[in-house]
């Protein structure tokens, strides 16, 4: 008898550690497929600082107050967020702009630029393609640049180019890669340097197996948290609440040592890139030298945009995205009108609005339809981009504009959709 249960669990035991096999390397795929927790989307980039790295994928975790959801984000293999370009003769448009385009938060059927897609196929019934061209934290100069390097191998029936007005008129001087010279954007030669381009390099590959990684992440994080006392935690708490007053006087301290360094000094060396905040000069102090240098090199840039979409002969609409502070009524930070009586609302938006027309742009000025939305489209404590309604009203206000103007004509002869990717 023993012979015999010796001779049965011998089978039965390589058999539940093939299983036990089997179960954790479908794990192992999993969690690098579809949890891919660490992973880095972003590369350095000689002409435009830092782009998005082809083939690659992290995912995304709301935090808790934001419904602590998750987002798995891809990136193609021509740098674009989402699927693989389709091939073939069909219309496409491009859409450029910063996070709120690339929408890393949100999933890739809630984007602006998704919905943009879902809204034109159906309103025409032809199969069109909306690329997401958007990468985080860029701002209109960087877009130019990579609109200039992809509109004729994209070959788009339409652009639709995103500014945002909350942060963009500072990072034309955070990026220094544009300064006004006799009304016009000329080069500036900005270049990253140590340490911001650091800030763009992935840490050392991860090894082992992907489970142990995640368990060993856990414990550390556990042991973390012990080590910390109620008090320290309540101490780290109220340090993060005393920032929500100091964040204005914050932006406009930030505004004005921006400014010094890439206008008055003219440093080309970007050692220190700051996290993209509200543009408190241009919003407070209207009449700075500051303010008005940003408002004329946002339009100069502006500028060199219609000239490349008229030199190629694509249609494109500005699309101007208001701040989260300005548009909603009770946000997480807002300005004292007491403290800052020069303070106007719709300034920001405005400004934009005015520097794309200006520039001989068509504009979607998004204020108006935002703020008379019954709440709030954007997501809270932290997470200041626009929710998925945000982003489906926006599609639908851009999608409207697009057929209204007819972009989506049929186009001139050979206008056809290059398969692949750029020569």
């Amino acid at each position: 008898m023993s012979r015999l249960r010796a001779g049965g669990l011998i089978p039965n035991l390589l058999l539940a550690l093939l299983s036990a096999g089997v179960s954790v390397a479908a794990a192992e795929w999993f969690l690098r497929t579809y949890l891919p927790v660490g992973g880095f989307l972003l590369r350095l980039d000689p002409r435009y600082h830092w782009a998005l790295a082809p083939n690659t994928r992290t995912l995304y975790v709301h935090s808790r107050e934001n419904g602590g959801g998750m987002v798995l984000v891809t990136v193609d293999s021509q740098g674009f967020r989402g699927e693989e370009l389709r091939a073939g003769e069909h219309p496409r448009v491009v859409v450029y702009g910063d996070s709120f385009i690339e929408a890393d938060y949100a999933r890739l059927s809630e984007t602006f630029a998704k919905r943009l897609e879902v809204r034109l196929g159906r309103a025409t019934g032809l199969p069109i393609e909306v690329v997401n061209a958007g990468v985080n934290g860029y701002g209109p100069d960087q877009s130019l640049r990579r609109m200039q390097d992809e509109v004729r191998w994209l070959r788009p029936r339409a652009i639709v180019f995103a500014v945002l007005a909350d942060n963009d008129f500072g990072d034309l001087l955070r990026n220094r890669l544009y300064r006004l010279e006799g009304g016009r954007a000329v080069e500036a030669g900005g270049v990253l340097a140590d340490p911001a381009r650091r800030l763009f390099e992935p840490g050392e590959p991860k090894r082992g197996l992907e489970l142990w990684n995640r368990l060993w992440r856990y414990v550390r994080r556990v042991r973390r948290r012990a080590r910390v006392s109620p008090e320290e935690r309540e101490e780290r708490e109220e340090r993060a609440r005393a920032l929500v007053p100091n964040y204005i006087p914050l932006c406009l301290e930030l505004c004005r040592k921006e400014y010094e360094a890439a206008v008055v000094r003219r440093e080309l060396r970007i050692t220190d890139l700051v996290r993209d905040h509200y543009d408190a000069d241009v919003s407070l102090l209207p009449d700075s030298d500051a303010a008005r240098y940003k408002r004329e090199l946002l339009a100069a840039v502006l500028r060199e945009v219609q000239l490349t979409s008229a030199r190629e002969g694509v249609p494109l609409l500005a699309l101007v995205i208001p701040s989260s502070i300005d548009v909603c009524e009770a946000y997480d930070v807002s300005v004292d009108p007491k403290a800052y009586p020069t303070y106007e609302r719709r300034r920001l938006s405005r400004e934009a609005a005015d520097a794309a027309r200006r520039a001989g742009l068509d504009v979607l000025d998004l204020w108006d339809a935002f703020r008379t939305a019954p709440r709030c489209l954007y997501y809270h404590h932290g997470e200041d981009h626009w929710n998925p309604e945000g982003q489906d009203l926006a599609a639908r206000l851009a999608a409207e504009r697009i057929l209204a103007e007819g972009w989506l004509g049929t186009p001139p002869a050979g206008q056809g959709v290059r398969p692949g990717g750029p020569p």
